[in-house]
């Protein structure tokens, strides 16, 4: 099992995967790929989630498999202890973060926070090709989300604001 877990969090939009896939890539580590009962947006979903069914997330949760999960926009988002174990990047909400904390102790976590600002992370959700009401809810549920993260304790913050 790897010694450490880098957890990452930023708003929607913010780059929190693509910054998670450039580093696997150069440095041959693992992402978890979270499981979810949403819909996939579009073929490059494939490659950050497991797509699953209702009863998946059920038997997970019955059979104490799971470590972190979260309801959101109608949708169960949830990760099992084996993901994390043989993982080294886990992308996570702020709220998930401080469950994980408190649940997990495998392995040492490392925090990273990717800032950017607003607009960007708006510009970024619809060019991957998020439609606007979903984009205007993500927002606003980020911006209550992300009130205190620059008040939480970060081991790393990366500004992700000028890049395209």
């Amino acid at each position: 099992m790897k010694e450490y877990l880098y957890c990452i969090v930023g708003r929607s939009g913010s780059g929190k995967d693509t910054i998670a896939d450039m580093v696997c890539h150069i440095k041959n580590m693992k992402k978890v790929l979270s499981c979810t009962t949403r819909i996939p947006r579009n073929e490059k979903d494939y490659k950050n989630h497991k797509f699953l069914t209702v009863n998946d997330y059920m038997t997970a949760k019955e059979n104490d498999e799971i470590v972190v999960d979260t309801y959101f926009n109608e949708n169960y988002y949830w990760t099992t202890k084996q993901q994390l174990n043989d993982a080294d990047f886990y992308i996570i909400d702020i709220a998930g973060l401080k469950k994980l904390k408190e649940l997990y102790n495998n392995k040492q976590l490392v925090t990273v926070f990717i800032q950017c600002d607003r607009d960007n992370c708006k510009q970024r959700m619809l060019n991957r090709g998020d439609s606007w009401k979903a984009v205007e809810k993500r927002l606003k549920n980020d911006d209550l989300m992300f009130q205190e993260a620059l008040d939480f304790s970060w081991d790393l913050i990366i500004d992700n604001s000028t890049a395209h």
